[in-house]
Formats: C-alpha cells, structure tokens, sequence
C-alpha cells in the first residue's frame, strides 16, 4: 500500500515511500539534515523518549507536545522536528499490538497532519517584490516600455541568486532573498524566529506601494514586504527581513541602516508561542 494522501513538503529533506503492504513500511522516511545541528539532535531525542510512553489506541494531544518540544529547543529546525514527530506518529499507528483499522489509521493521521503543520496565524502581505506579477508600470511608476524591460531583466538576475553590485560602490551586497531573510510564519514562536527588520512605515495602502516600489528601485539586490498595520500601530510597515532570531536581524539591520533606510529598526512579536 502507497500512502498518496501525506503532502508533506519538505525543503532539504526527502520522503521516501516504500512498496510494501503494511502501513508502517509505507510511512514516510525523513533524512536528516546534514550537518544536524546539536538542538536539532537534542529535540529529536527527546521527540524519540518520549514516544516509548506514547499510545495510538486514542489521539495525542499534538499541539501541546509539539509546542512543549519546540519551547524547550527554540533554535531545533521546526519543519524536521515536525516531519519526524509526524512520521513517528504514523509507525506508530502501525504497530500490530493496537490492532487499528486502516480507516482509524488515516483518519488519526489526518487529525495529526492537521495539528502537526499548523502555523502561527499572520496576516498576508500586501506587497511582496519577490512575486514578479507586480512588475508592471503601476507598481513601479516606469513610463516606458524599454526602462521596464531593463528593470524586470535586473530583477530577474538578482532573483537567480547572483549578487549585484551597487553602481556607487565596488562592494557587492548580499541578497536578501538568497539569504532567506524572508521567512514565512513559524509553527511556534521563539526567540529564535520573533524579530523582524522594518526599514520604512508609511500611512496607507497607496503609500506602502508607492514606498516599496521607492526602495526596490535604489536597491534592487533586496526584496521587500509591506504588511497592514499590526495590532494597535497605525502604520504600514515595509520590511526587509521577517522572522529571524536576534542576532541575525542585528545583522540585517546593519545593512538596512546602510544600504536602504538609516531610520530601520528591529520590531519583535510582543507575545510568543501560538500568536505573535
């Protein structure tokens, strides 16, 4: 039996789906990351202790053991700890001794994905330079056709990875979307993943677009976001790197305050864990 239904996606780490006809053999196979990191390997080993306790003749509380999990190791690779604790989970629906249907089987394994994968709740954003869709003249305010064709052709170079050099400097600066700054949403808020470096806030919807299409054009090696006001600011902020821990947004911000905006600052989530 084939299990097609899992959609895991995994960036780094390859499920492997064996042709055999029990249901534990066609559970996924996760490979670790190499190098595993120590917090990594310290997570997982507790995940693996704590599963000799566990039972599948009812449903674990997922959330509060994944958050237990990841609370105790905030730097682990959430997406691996996740993986594995989802596959586990599956092995052990598995096991002849809780004699469980292949319908019970699924089912629990879909209260457990639907658990397992949910990330913290943010609202999307409402400009994103990393979507190329919004390269059009509007969005940048290009007045002719050959001065956007040689914008999207510069974009489409930085967007492979390749650094660009700023034309005031033989110093080649790093891209911010080759690094990762930009993140999404984590499955768990900690001090690993709560801190964001915001390199201009506008008032409106307009401004923000107006704002970012401004800072793409004098430093196109980045890419930028521009979020809604959050909670009780009133303001739009445009970022530069999302969700980092920081150490690494103290090093983003350095190349904020030099290359984009001297004003941009770190904002961190007020609260942690499930909610930002």
């Amino acid at each position: 039996m084939r299990v097609n239904h899992l959609g895991l996606h995994i960036i780094g780490v390859m499920l492997v789906v064996w042709g055999l006809n029990s249901w534990a053999a066609s559970c996924p196979i996760v490979s670790e990351p190499s190098p595993l990191q120590p917090e990594d390997q310290a997570c997982l080993q507790q995940l693996k202790a704590n599963f000799r306790a566990y039972s599948a003749e009812s449903e674990l509380p997922f959330l509060s053991i994944r958050n237990t999990l990841l609370s105790e190791f905030p730097f682990a690779n959430q997406k691996f700890i996740i993986d594995s604790f989802y596959v586990n989970y599956c092995q052990l629906l598995g096991e002849e001794r809780f004699a469980l249907s292949e319908e019970t089987q699924v089912s629990r394994l879909a209260v457990a994905k639907d658990k397992l994968y949910k990330r913290v709740p943010f609202p999307p954003t409402l400009v994103d330079t990393r979507n190329i869709s919004v390269l059009d003249k509007g969005f940048l305010f290009i007045h002719s056709e050959a001065e956007l064709q040689a914008y999207q052709g510069q974009f489409l170079n930085v967007s492979s990875g390749k650094p660009v050099v700023n034309p005031n400097s033989a110093e080649v600066l790093t891209n911010n979307n080759a690094q990762g700054w930009l993140r999404d949403p984590p499955f768990y808020i900690t001090k690993a993943n709560k801190y964001f470096v915001i390199v201009s806030s506008v008032k409106s919807y307009e401004s923000a677009r107006q704002e970012v299409a401004r800072l793409k054009r004098k430093t196109p090696q980045y890419d930028f976001v521009a979020y809604a006001p959050y909670g009780t600011n009133s303001f739009h902020a445009i970022m530069l790197a999302t969700w980092l821990s920081h150490a690494q947004a103290q090093e983003v911000l350095l190349q904020a305050q030099k290359w984009v905006n001297k004003g941009s600052f770190i904002w961190s989530c007020p609260s942690g864990g499930e909610s930002c």
